[in-house]
């Protein structure tokens, strides 16, 4: 996989930083086959959306709803709900929303980055603070696309510098309990051998 560094929603036009490069450019083959999941929610008059769940892990965070995946404006209203079920609390977590229709004119991956919690949990070195609130097992989160990346999105689809599509695949990238354990891409770990810079914007 690809090493984690910030990379832009369009490599082109503009200058909006959406995601570490922790996850790189993979066909769309490989992705189906590390899934665990495929559903279908909506009927759009074009057709439902088909979204695909990599390293999804019900035991540890279980999503409970999708909503507005068939919406006309999905980027601004796409709402996943997810349940802490792991049993311990769950300070930090990173998804990756992408699809196998998104590049960059470089051939450089394009995704929405969705998260909760501070991104200083990512190399499961930091200790949570008063400043954390962590969801509690049991407790339930609503992730959203940032408001700063959808509108992007939706500019370059208007323009015609990227396509709408049908194809999704979320991946469930980062989870940090505050212990300095978690989960990195489906695989359960402790702090990183070689930490992720953090801005100071995160």
């Amino acid at each position: 996989m690809r090493n984690l560094n910030l990379h832009r929603i369009v490599a082109k036009t503009l200058a909006l930083i959406l995601l570490t490069a922790s996850c790189c450019a993979i066909s769309y083959a490989v992705l189906t086959g590390r899934t665990d999941a495929i559903v279908k929610v909506g009927q759009s008059t074009s057709g439902p959306k088909r979204l695909v769940y990599q390293y999804k892990l019900d035991n540890v965070l279980k999503i409970k709803d999708v909503g507005h995946l068939d919406d006309p404006d999905w980027a601004k209203n796409l709402e996943f709900e997810l349940e802490n079920t792991s049993g311990k609390p769950i300070y930090h977590i990173q998804l990756f929303l992408k699809s196998p229709d998104w590049k960059a004119p470089d051939g450089i991956e394009i995704d929405f980055v969705l998260s909760y919690g501070s991104f200083r949990f990512i190399n499961n070195d930091h200790d949570p603070d008063d400043t954390d609130v962590p969801i509690k097992p049991g407790e339930t989160v609503t992730i959203r696309i940032p408001k700063e990346q959808a509108d992007a999105f939706e500019k370059e689809v208007s323009e015609g510098r990227l396509p709408d599509t049908k194809r999704l695949v979320l991946q469930f990238h980062a989870i940090s309990f505050g212990d300095r354990t978690g989960y990195i891409n489906g695989q359960i770990t402790g702090p990183r051998k070689n930490p992720v810079p953090r801005p100071d914007l995160f």
